[in-house]
């Protein structure tokens, strides 16, 4: 009886590998792409060649998968095609014609057109230095003196201050709340190294990224104040039933937070209103604290965080370095162009959300500014938008393009572009 069992457990055993070894997915198959010849921009109407290609232990059947690509870009067109999955490579040329960005993407499909396996989302650009952005509104500094006066009509003031125990001897870790005008304060975490003496340590403030359930203490750092904060205001160290009840209640006419077409058609009752007060306020609060040396004050942020540093850094003037990562909400108006940009995943454009694009704010700050890594295939914020952004920094900017890095995912060793201007290591 026992060798029977044995050999059912073995022939399901053989059987379920053999299936899985004859379909190529995810786990065991892995696809990469480049730009050939091997640079970031090109001129108009230059041929660019996109090279796909795919490893897997898989042995599958011929002819039941194939890799499907597709190409589009800020001209409009788009173009596609599929290879067989066992000729393990395929090439696209294309080209653009004015400014912008190409993108390529190629996924892994069945011969049903299901996918069913690992995908390449990237691209290159044309005359990348001369993609443009729509002009600030007219009254863009007249609005942000009038949001700057309602701060300044509320005192900086800490409302609390909590030892949180996730800090040690070294570095001590407290929950904070800050008066802020608006509906919530200010609220997160501040680390300030236990024996850090009046006027000695730099500061740095952080910001996160898109979402509301919820802010974990951030990393223990000796070197300096950090101050990390959510975009809300809302309660820390809640349970989760608090959180989801936060996250219905900030939404609006059905709408996640800062999506309500209601809300954005007007600049006073935008989210992002009172989310750029707290981002202001919290710069005030960390310059308060006695440990600060008045001289060193650092932003940092990618996504939404990448965008309220930003605020940050142009509204601030004692801000001496922006340190972001995929800067989300760049350039919100390029859809609405002819022929449209390839757009991102963000609200549906009105003239009150203009005073919050970044882009705008960019024009204004005079630190230098780090765009430590921006994705060639990140679609959640377009190529095109983060170039615009990078164009119109006027002081020291570097950025770091990646070749098929995609909003939450970041290749190993991907194709890598660095671009600057009057840069200096420090």
């Amino acid at each position: 009886m026992k060798n029977v069992v044995l050999s059912l457990f073995l022939l399901l055993f053989c059987t379920v590998s053999f299936a899985a070894n004859h379909k190529p997915d995810k786990r065991n198959t892995i696809m990469t792409g480049e730009v050939l010849p091997g640079k970031l921009s090109f001129a108009p109407g230059e041929k660019m060649t996109f090279r796909i290609h795919w490893e897997s232990s898989a042995k599958p059947e011929k002819g039941k998968y194939f890799v499907q690509w597709l190409r589009s870009g800020d001209d409009n067109t788009t173009q596609k095609g599929k290879v067989p999955f066992e000729e393990k490579e395929l090439q696209v040329v294309t080209s653009l014609h004015t400014p912008g960005f190409v993108r390529i993407e190629a996924k892994l499909v069945d011969d049903r057109g299901n996918p069913c396996g690992p995908f390449f989302d990237g691209g290159a650009g044309v005359d990348i230095h001369k993609i443009t952005g729509t002009p600030p509104p007219p009254d863009f500094d007249e609005f942000w003196q009038q949001q700057r006066a309602r701060l300044s009509a509320v005192p900086v003031k800490e409302l609390e201050r909590i030892k949180d125990p996730s800090g040690n001897h070294e570095v001590f870790q407290y929950r904070v709340k800050v008066a802020s005008p608006g509906e919530r304060p200010v609220t997160g975490y501040l680390t300030i190294p236990a024996h850090a003496k009046p006027g000695t340590q730099k500061a740095c403030v952080s910001f996160y990224g898109y979402g509301s359930r919820g802010q974990s203490p951030q990393k223990l750092r000796k070197d300096g104040i950090y101050l990390e904060i959510n975009a809300h205001g809302f309660e820390l160290a809640r349970d989760k039933a608090y959180y989801d009840g936060f996250t219905r209640k900030i939404k609006h006419n059905g709408k996640p937070y800062a999506f309500s077409k209601i809300q954005n058609s007007n600049r006073n009752t935008a989210y992002f209103n009172g989310m750029s007060l707290r981002v202001f306020r919290a710069l005030e609060y960390i310059k308060t604290l006695p440990e600060w040396d008045g001289r060193n004050l650092t932003v940092h942020g990618g996504s939404q965080g990448a965008l309220q540093a930003i605020w940050a850094a142009a509204h601030d003037p004692d801000v001496t370095f922006a340190d972001i990562f995929i800067p989300w909400f760049c350039d919100i108006s390029g859809k609405e162009r002819k022929p449209p940009r390839l757009s991102g995943w963000q609200p549906y454009w009105t003239a009150a959300l203009e005073y919050f694009d970044p882009v705008h704010h960019a024009l204004k700050i005079k630190c230098p500014v780090l765009i430590s890594a921006a994705g060639l295939g990140d679609y959640t914020c377009p190529p095109s938008g983060v170039m615009v952004l990078y164009n119109r920094l006027k002081g020291a900017k570097k950025i770091l393009w990646l070749q098929g890095m995609q909003h939450g995912y970041r290749p190993r060793d991907p194709q890598k572009f660095e671009i600057s201007e009057n840069w200096v290591k420090k």
